[in-house]
């Protein structure tokens, strides 16, 4: 460890033939900060061990050894398997930015059962030159209550990393969280793309712990479609410091609205900085759209660094009759007339196969046609005329529960 005057490849077979079950720290900072060698790692280096993992046995193996390059090899800490344990993978190629490929399917072994503190924190934080998907199961099938740290920044600075994030990649996880559990996992992880999958950080419940998912998807800015309902799983209490910090931040193709339930149980916002730019930079509603209504969540507030915390609206908050859209698009005039005489309601709830959508005040309304085919000849305009339609129906639309309202002219 820190031999930074070493050059050259690390000669294969440099350990014999290992055999067996791992040991507390054997292989602990062994080329820490011999960033002067070169080469790949050699496939085999640490024989053919197997059993289950013991603490720190892989602790900064190659950490900053920049200069090592070509990909990982398959099967290189051999044939793990059983309970994780503490700081087993930290740090192992942290600060390898020469290592190049994908990071190969069960590279981690066969683990199983509950998670252990920081057991792969920062594990290929660095790592800029990884390339390909995240696999399928590299972490094995953890169960149980999380642990300190334990993916925190994980892949952090990974910007060549892509496809989508494997659904059930940290397992089955549940009660309640730790601090930094999820810190940075994924941070400027840019190439990640796919919507985050439901359900990933498991069945988590109780109350929040510190810096729990700050930064944990910031800088993710390939990410795509809507944040799922349930994410955070069913967290209670009161709010703590940066637990939800930068979680999104410049995460650019994320769309649609948050979802009520996502912080719903949190019963106070007075925590230092927890939700300190959480969705800043992100394409998410301003304002809850036609179709959905502000959310009442735990700590009170509708909204998160100027975006909307939304749930989908019921019927008899949707309709324009002597009210408002929910996307506050207020009209002078609440029906469409027909050169005929016939009327009927501007509605927000789009039912009908053929709809207008227009803008007003910010926002995008929409307004249902359930008279066929023909409806072609729509006139939309804000100045107090009567909005026309070619050929409206003379039955209000399926879902209209107000009363009809006098026609504006």
């Amino acid at each position: 460890a820190g031999c930074s005057g070493l050059s050259g490849a690390i000669p294969s077979g440099l350990f014999g033939n290992l055999s067996g079950a791992p040991k507390n720290s054997m292989f602990q900072g062994t080329f820490y900060g011999c960033y002067g060698l070169t080469g790949s790692i050699p496939s085999g280096l640490f024989g053919n061990i197997s059993g289950a993992p013991d603490i720190y046995m892989f602790y900064r193996t190659f950490m900053y050894c920049s200069g090592l390059t070509g990909s990982i090899p398959s099967g290189l800490f051999g044939n793990i398997s059983g309970a994780p344990a503490g700081n087993m993978f930290q740090a192992t190629f942290s600060g390898c930015s020469g290592l190049s490929g994908s990071i190969p399917s069960g590279l981690f072994g066969n683990l199983s059962g509950a998670p252990a503190s920081q057991m792969f924190q920062s594990t290929f934080n660095g790592c800029s030159k990884l390339s390909g998907p995240i696999p399928t199961g590299l972490f094995g099938n953890i169960s149980g209550a999380p642990a300190s740290s334990m993916f925190y920044q994980t892949f952090s600075g990974c910007s060549k990393l892509t496809g989508s994030i494997p659904t059930g990649l940290f397992g089955n996880l549940s009660g309640a969280p730790k601090e930094s559990m999820f810190y940075g996992t994924f941070q400027n992880c840019s190439n990640l793309s796919g919507s985050i999958p439901s359900g990933l950080f498991g069945n988590l419940s109780g109350a929040p712990a510190t810096y729990m998912f700050q930064d944990t998807f910031n800088g993710c800015s390939s990410l795509t479609g809507s944040i799922p309902s349930g994410l955070f799983g069913n967290l209670s209490g009161g709010s703590v410091n940066a637990m939800f910090m930068r979680t999104f931040n410049n995460c650019r193709g994320l769309s649609g609205y948050i979802p009520k339930d996502l912080f719903e149980n949190i019963t106070s916002n007075s925590a230092t900085n927890c939700f300190t730019n959480t969705f800043a930079s992100t394409n998410l509603y301003t304002t809850c759209p036609c179709g959905t209504k502000p959310a009442a969540t735990g700590w009170g507030a509708t909204k998160v660094n100027s975006r909307a915390v939304c749930e989908v609206g019921t019927k008899a908050n949707e309709h324009w009759d002597n009210g408002t859209c929910t996307t506050d698009c207020t009209l002078g005039v609440t029906r469409f007339k027909s050169s005929t005489g016939l009327d009927y309601p501007l509605l927000s709830d789009p039912t009908g196969v053929h709809n207008i959508y227009f803008g007003y005040n910010n926002g995008v309304c929409h307004v249902p046609l359930v008279s066929g085919a023909a409806n072609n000849a729509i006139n939309v305009s804000f100045n107090g005329e009567t909005y026309h339609a070619s050929q409206p129906d003379e039955i209000m639309p399926t879902g209209f529960t107000g009363q009809p309202a006098p026609v504006s002219e």
